[in-house]
């Protein structure tokens, strides 16, 4: 089974400045919500606070996808394992659908992969400005 992941997250530091693992390190820097679905079923939510979901207890069943396993999976390992207590997820059980796009020769980012491959998946402008204004803590 596969479980495809995306964390959503905030902190006083600027991943582009710093870059993932300073950034994942940070004491800052925290996790807003978790979306997940474990194959073709529905998209989860889990936000901190809620109960650890199910395969993120004993992830050795599932095969983990992220479409950036450098940033999600360090985010993985430095905030919801020591913090929530998600299970570390074994490397053999990681995947990611960013490097299988480039092995295969398609773009990289998300959005110019589905207009290459014609489908009718797009981020929403508006919420992507929101997402970002909302990783920068107000001061």
């Amino acid at each position: 089974m596969h479980v495809f992941e995306d964390i959503e997250t905030f902190s006083t530091r600027k991943l582009k400045e710093c870059g993932t693992y300073r950034y994942a390190s940070d004491p800052s820097t925290d996790v807003h919500f978790v979306c997940f679905a474990i194959d073709d079923g529905p998209v989860q939510v889990w936000r901190p606070g809620d109960p650890v979901p199910p395969p993120f207890i004993d992830p050795r069943a599932y095969t983990f996808v992220w479409d950036n396993w450098t940033f999600e999976r360090r985010i993985h390992e430095f905030i919801l394992t020591p913090r929530y207590g998600f299970a570390p997820i074994p490397l053999a059980n990681q995947d990611c659908a960013e490097r299988h796009a480039l092995a295969n020769a398609y773009p990289a980012k998300l959005e110019t992969r589905c207009i290459a491959l014609d489908l009718p998946f797009r981020k929403d402008p508006e919420a992507h400005k929101a997402m970002l204004r909302l990783a920068r803590p107000y001061k």
